[in-house]
């Protein structure tokens, strides 16, 4: 028999694909903003590199992805080993949640917000504690007010998804730093580079003074960092 969570979690419903608006609608041009995906499609310079190593597509690749956490972390000014890829932003959440969520252990996170932290909870066995929106963003009070001896993983997303919101610097300053070290606090920057308020954070700037943070890089949404 399948495990029991598996009963309590829905089905994540994707966005429908722009064959099929276009199809539906009648359009011929379709942007899809849903996904965090490039409208314009990959550059000059990734196609050849792309027709350039089609000979090794046989072969399994580097794992570690070394050759480019190396150019990454010189452009980031991170060192390597603080570079998480993944296959999407789903992955990387199943990564943190597999390392630091045991079962009865919990997880802060907003609500509503990105799914994801929810369900890769409960698969872990973890209790999501879910609180509501304040002016329709994170209440970092109440999160901080709920944090026990269970809680191992704080999900923030910013800005939040669905709502655009966001946690402005000093405010997401001060929790990191108020929050105790052994909980992981993660901070979710997918379409961060559709805010222009200057006083949205960039949290890979704080990387280096928090060992228990893990954010995502504005470079490209399956890129992740962590202190380590």
């Amino acid at each position: 028999m399948f495990r029991e969570v598996i009963n309590t979690i829905s089905p994540y419903i994707p966005g429908k694909p722009i064959s099929e608006v276009k199809r539906e609608l009648g359009l011929e041009k379709v942007i899809k903003l849903a996904s965090n995906e490039n409208p314009l499609g990959p550059s000059e310079n990734v196609k050849k590199a792309l027709m350039q190593n089609l000979d090794e597509l046989a072969i399994y690749p580097d794992g570690n992805c070394t050759e480019l956490k190396l150019k990454l972390s010189k452009k980031l000014g991170v060192k390597s080993s603080q570079i998480l890829l993944g296959a999407g932003s789903d992955e990387i959440t199943q990564f943190i949640a597999a390392v630091f969520i045991n079962s009865g252990d919990n997880a802060i996170m907003a609500k509503p917000s990105f799914p994801r932290y929810e369900t890769v909870t409960k698969v872990m066995g973890g209790i999501p504690i879910e609180l509501p929106l304040k002016d329709f963003t994170h209440d970092l009070q109440a999160f901080y007010n709920n944090i026990n001896e269970r809680t191992k993983v704080i999900w923030i997303c910013n800005p939040n998804n669905p709502t655009g919101t966001i946690v402005k610097r000093k405010e997401l300053y001060d929790f990191i730093k108020s929050v105790p070290s052994h909980i992981a606090v993660v901070v979710d920057q997918a379409y961060k580079e559709y805010i222009d308020d200057p006083e949205y954070p960039d949290a890979l700037e704080w990387l280096n003074e928090f060992e228990n943070l893990y954010c995502s890089s504005d470079i490209f949404k399956d890129l992740w960092s962590c202190s380590l």
